[in-house]
């Protein structure tokens, strides 16, 4: 994955290889898109030196567990009512497969990160904290970030309130 660090000097909208809208970034404003394959940039900008993050915080948690992290040994896809999970003791993640097949590629990072977080703690909200550090040192900005867990989440105070207050400098 490339990381571009982009400045963008006129409204800028990014768009995906099927020309769905990633991201929309005002005049000025600097930010990090991960690149996957192809990307469409509609507006004038500059690329920057990249930087992994720039000025971003996150608020880490004390784990709550003490498990060996085995990391995703196994993917199962089924239907899962919880559309995705991860069994910690096995390393198995079960996938629902009509949701995985509706993700972009931020909500893949979020999804698969927050479920790592389960290896650490047992609160979602800690989890959700976690994917958004892991999706943050990837290189995915905030703004990406909320957007992946706002269009994922079930849980409306998670969606609404958790990441917004965890990550700063959006």
């Amino acid at each position: 994955m490339r990381i571009l660090r982009i400045k963008a000097l006129e409204n800028l909208v990014v768009k995906d290889k099927d020309k769905r809208t990633i991201y929309i970034a005002p005049k000025g404003k600097v930010f990090n898109l991960p690149v996957i394959g192809k990307v469409y940039v509609k507006g004038k900008y500059i690329r920057l030196p990249s930087k992994i993050i720039d000025n971003v915080r996150l608020k880490y948690y004390k784990p709550e567990k003490n498990i060996d992290f085995k990391g995703v040994q196994r993917v199962v896809f089924s239907k899962n009512p919880h559309k995705c999970s991860i069994d910690v003791n096995s390393g198995t993640l079960v996938f629902d497969t009509d949701f995985f097949r509706k993700l972009n590629i931020a909500q893949l990072y979020f999804i698969l990160s927050h479920e790592m977080g389960h290896y650490f703690y047992f609160t979602e909200h800690k989890c959700d904290a976690f994917a958004g550090a892991v999706m943050l040192l990837i290189g995915f900005n905030p703004s990406q970030i909320i957007a992946a867990a706002n269009s994922t989440l079930i849980d409306e105070f998670r969606k609404n309130e958790n990441l917004a207050q965890l990550l700063k400098n959006q």
